[in-house]
């Protein structure tokens, strides 16, 4: 993270939403701007080299689960990976066409 970076998001800051809060506040504020700017540049890049064809899918957006046969709860856990620190399997087995 840079200094470019605290400068914009300390520029952004509405300053009618913000009056009411202390210094301290404001620079945390500011930084997690900063940071939320930085993270999201460094992700940015490795998903677009990726070449994905749903770049910004998102499983929290999955519509008509039940219609689908699938269960969220299970997607959910999927989609935290901890199967990888748990040195697990997993296997998807197509139920139909589509």
């Amino acid at each position: 993270m840079n200094a470019g970076e605290l400068l914009e998001a300390i520029n952004d800051q509405n300053e009618t939403l913000s009056i009411s809060l202390t210094f301290e506040e404001r620079v945390r504020l500011v930084v997690d701007d900063a940071y939320s700017t930085f993270t999201h540049s460094k992700v940015a890049t490795p998903i677009r080299r990726a070449g994905l064809l749903y770049p910004n899918a998102d499983l929290r957006r999955i519509g008509r689960l039940d219609k689908r046969g699938l269960n969220r709860p299970l997607l959910t856990q999927l989609g935290t990976c901890s199967f990888v620190t748990q040195q697990q399997d997993v296997v998807f087995q197509e139920s139909g066409s589509g």
